[in-house]
């Protein structure tokens, strides 16, 4: 009975699990991709100079 129950909650519990990690990361590599294309112009502005 448990065992089941632990059961269907992992089901609702590991979706819900991966869709806030998988947010997460996308979110993380965004704000990293941002402040390389930041980084690049930066440079690109100092040597136009």
């Amino acid at each position: 009975m448990n065992k089941l129950l632990m059961h269907g909650y992992g089901l609702y519990v590991w979706p819900a699990y991966a869709m806030v990690l998988g947010a997460l990361a996308y979110n993380g590599l965004r704000a990293r991709w941002r402040s390389k294309q930041v980084f690049r112009h930066l440079i690109q502005w100092l040597y136009s100079k």
